[in-house]
């Protein structure tokens, strides 16, 4: 896997892959090799570390590869460019080789949260200790600014389609289900200053939510229906990626499933739905 720093200066940075033979019982007294294929991953927000979900493979003889099922989590330095640990998840004492199909850090770097087909896992970013386990399946999260709140996008919504479920981190107490979509959310995205969520669906539609102050969610007066700003189609296919300018945090990009990208003044958002005759 390769990454490229832009700042202070442009270089490369190369994983290479490293030995998975540990994982050999895999094969089930077969014959091949496992490997890692990297399938998501996130950079903690000071840029030194890298926590990566891989698929576990099997690589047989003319270059034919095999599933296994099976996925791991990895703990990279990206200065030296070396695994540091691999996370596993327990279950009754029982080491689960669960794949992963999203990670998240929190912008204070203390936390991951990594999705399953079973549930969000909330780690300690420094042990990979599961401190807090979310039982709902969900295929994307994403934490607020302060670290306080976690959104994630259920795989199968509890309730109705379209909705994205909001748990306190520290108690992992639901505080409320957003619901705007037509379908499943396939992304989220908070601004730089920590006002807004974007999301994303299978609907096209791309939403932009307030997000609760402190002094609100103290005095539990937050509707726990969300507060919904505008809602706006933003592409013909569905929504795949959503990123806020990290400078410029009005500035909205989205991605389609068509290969298209966008770019949005979230302030002027308002008066170009009523230009074109939407609410």
């Amino acid at each position: 896997m390769k990454f490229w720093r832009l700042s202070p200066e442009k270089h490369e940075i190369v994983l290479e892959s490293p030995d998975y033979s540990s994982f050999k019982f895999l094969l089930k007294g077969g014959s091949g090799e496992i490997f890692g294929r990297p399938a998501e991953f996130a950079i903690s927000p000071d840029g030194k570390f890298l926590v990566m979900a891989c698929e576990l493979k099997v690589r047989y003889q003319f270059g034919v590869t095999g599933q296994t099922g099976k996925g791991i989590l990895e703990l990279w330095d990206l200065a030296t460019q070396k695994r540091l640990a691999i996370w596993k998840r327990k279950i009754w004492n029982l080491e689960s080789l669960d794949i992963t199909s999203c990670v998240s850090f929190s912008p204070d770097g203390k936390l991951v949260a990594t999705c399953s087909s079973s549930a969000v896992d909330i780690r300690d970013a420094a042990t990979g200790n599961i401190i807090r386990t979310l039982s709902q399946p969900a295929r994307t999260v994403v934490f607020s600014l302060d670290s306080k709140l976690i959104f994630s996008a259920p795989r199968v919504p509890p309730t109705d389609s379209g909705g994205m479920v909001v748990n306190e981190v520290e108690t992992g107490r639901e505080i409320g289900i957003w619901q705007s979509h037509q379908g499943s959310v396939t992304a989220l995205a908070i601004d730089p200053e920590g006002f807004y969520l974007a999301s994303g669906g299978e609907d096209r539609m791309t939403c932009l939510w307030l997000l609760p102050s402190r002094d609100e969610l103290s005095r539990r007066v937050f509707p726990t229906s969300g507060h919904q700003l505008y809602r706006w189609e933003a592409h013909k296919t569905t929504v795949t990626a959503l990123a806020f300018a990290p400078v410029w945090g009005s500035t909205l990009a989205t991605g389609g499933a068509d290969g298209t990208l966008k770019l949005w003044n979230t302030l002027s958002i308002r008066r170009e739905l009523e230009t074109l005759g939407l609410s």
